[in-house]
């Protein structure tokens, strides 16, 4: 069963394993720069040199700040280009009919079906968080200043 499952649903795995590395090499590249320009306006405060670099700190690109805020939405975007399509391609094609005939159990079936795509989707999430927040950390640090 977890075969036939990776049979069936590889292309999406692989284009969403191929979607996180890119965006963890935006995050982890941009994340890098804003941590040490952090670092380096706080080490200019704490020389004595004043900490108006703290207050106009650039924390990357927008377009980089904007695909951060962007990921609040991941999981209404995998269910609505993931989920609905997995549901909509099982009723089309009639595999579930297929799958139902064959020795697995409807129980078995649904649950070895539902747990992987829902181990995938946890682990792109927590992933995803977990970039995130590191990336965040530096501007989080600064509004606690």
């Amino acid at each position: 069963m977890t075969w036939f499952v990776w049979r069936q649903h590889r292309v999406q795995y692989l284009v969403g394993a191929a979607l996180l590395a890119a965006f963890a090499i935006m995050i982890v590249v941009t994340g890098t720069q804003v941590s040490d320009q952090f670092h380096m306006a706080q080490a200019a405060c704490t020389a004595g040199h004043g900490c108006r670099q703290l207050g106009g700190l650039f924390m990357g690109s927008k377009v980089v700040g904007f695909l951060v805020l962007a990921t609040l939405g991941t999981p209404v975007l995998v269910g609505l280009f993931w989920g609905a399509p997995l549901v909509a391609a099982e009723a089309e094609a009639g595999t579930t009919q297929f799958a139902w005939m064959q020795s697995v159990t409807r129980q078995r079936w649904l649950a070895v079906k539902i747990g992987w795509m829902l181990l995938a989707a946890v682990i792109w999430g927590g992933v995803i968080s977990a970039l995130v927040t590191w990336w965040a950390g530096p501007t989080n640090a600064e509004q606690l200043n």
